[in-house]
């Protein structure tokens, strides 16, 4: 008799045994040699995720480095992937890093990538990164693959800009489809004439490091002169370090009023031993951060713990208090709020410089008196707050925020330095979907 037939799992539960196999070779390798099926699959994900290098690395453990010998005759990255028996592995590329800038030592590129790049159906890439360069490029053709690749990913979702100079033409390229933008450059160049008059499926603009203004400022000189909003389908704006442009901040803020969902920034500080220093205009006057009140999510990173006190900001929290009073002047929406206190390497060093520390639990009351009236903020669910080991037990206790943590609004995060991870305090549950780098979605 012959073995009754094996029921065969559906796709979409093959796709997540495989997606949660991923760091399992052996495990993917196997996997792929039961049925044609499964290896399609582990294929779909093993490809997805593909890095080119126009300077290829080939190193040989134990040896020296020889350029001329190791790139005549060894097989590459982009070689390998035009193969006959191989080629259509191109077809899975969904997220396309490009490194096209030489690594230290090595100048001779790889005479396959620019085939390889051609090669990969450009309707199927719904994300693009190009890579942070090591040094200057001897060539002078870089930025016009670039600007190629871009020009036919007519779908593409999302552009990561590691690279140190963003040129304009990049921007324009891809401005119609595009709907993340993640700019960490440092140097922005207008490198066409002209301007895009609108980001119309943009939903995130990030700027993981400092706020490039030169580069935020030329995005909205499209329809400066007019109503509509260069940013009609913006949800977050992410500010990831500290930033004294606020006024170009404040222009998206403005018009983005109506679809704006999420703000994260961190306040401009000189230093440990100040406030966050206000921002002058060119009259001398105070500017701060318009932040609409219609917001749903308002992240800070706030380095204001233990800050000593000032004539401006008589307290630690006076700050934040002065923030929150200016956001409920109006009917507020805001839904969840993350503030991110000092860290515990920095309230070690304060500690150095002020024997002693202050008293931070005097600063409470006023703080907890304004978020937790509902007159004030009706819609708010929580309030998460992220500190270091040192602080810990003084937030989670309940009689540090009463009010707050009778209405069930506080949510104490432990901030764990060393791994760079998150950990929600009463749950002892590792928490992934925190604001604070800009990749995550889940609070937009």
């Amino acid at each position: 008799m012959s073995a009754p037939p094996v029921p065969l799992l559906p796709v979409e539960l093959c796709h997540e045994i495989v997606s949660n196999l991923r760091d399992d070779l052996a495990a993917l390798q196997r996997c792929a040699l039961v049925c044609a099926t499964l290896r399609h699959i582990v294929q779909q994900h093993l490809f997805a995720d593909i890095t080119l290098f126009r300077f290829p690395v080939t190193t040989i453990p134990g040896r020296e480095i020889d350029e001329k010998q190791s790139n005549v005759n060894a097989e590459t990255r982009c070689s390998w992937l035009l193969r006959p028996a191989h080629s259509h592995l191109l077809s899975h590329v969904r997220h396309l890093r490009l490194q096209c800038f030489p690594p230290p030592g090595h100048s001779t590129p790889d005479p396959s990538f620019i085939s390889a790049l051609e090669q990969i159906p450009a309707h199927n890439l719904k994300k693009i990164t190009i890579l942070r360069r090591y040094r200057d490029d001897p060539l002078s053709d870089t930025e016009d693959i670039i600007r190629n690749v871009l020009r036919r990913s007519t779908v593409l979702e999302e552009l990561n800009l590691e690279e140190r100079r963003v040129l304009a033409s990049y921007l324009m390229t891809c401005s119609p489809s595009v709907q993340t933008l993640r700019v960490h450059g440092t140097e922005f160049v207008e490198d066409e004439a002209g301007l895009v008059d609108a980001w119309p499926k943009l939903k995130s603009l990030i700027f993981p490091q400092r706020v490039l203004p030169e580069c935020l400022l030329w995005m909205i000189m499209g329809r400066m002169e007019e109503k509509h909003s260069v940013f009609p389908s913006l949800k977050l704006l992410f500010l990831g370090d500290e930033s004294k442009e606020v006024e170009a901040v404040n222009e998206v803020l403005d018009m983005c009023k109506q679809s704006l969902w999420s703000f994260v920034y961190t306040p401009y500080c000189y230093s440990f031993t100040s406030y966050p220093n206000p921002c002058y205009n060119q009259n001398g006057n105070v500017i701060e951060y318009t932040i609409p009140p219609t917001l749903r999510t308002l992240a800070i990173k706030c380095p204001v713990m233990l800050k000593p006190a000032s004539g401006t900001y008589p307290n630690s929290f006076g700050w934040l208090i002065h923030t929150f009073r200016q956001l409920s002047r109006q009917s507020c929406y805001l839904e969840e709020l993350h503030i991110k206190f000092l860290t515990t390497p920095q309230i070690e060093r304060l500690d150095a410089l002020f024997p002693g520390g202050f008293p931070v639990d005097s600063c409470f009351h006023e703080f907890d008196q304004l978020l937790s009236d509902e007159t004030r903020f009706p819609a708010l669910k929580k309030v998460y707050l992220t500190v270091g080991r040192h602080y810990l037990n003084l937030f989670a206790h309940p009689g540090t925020l009463p009010n707050l943590n009778k209405m069930g609004l506080v949510g104490v995060i432990y901030e764990e330095i060393s791994t760079r991870q998150f950990w929600a305090y009463n749950t002892k549950t590792l928490l992934h979907d925190l604001p604070w780098d800009g990749w995550s979605y889940s609070f937009v």
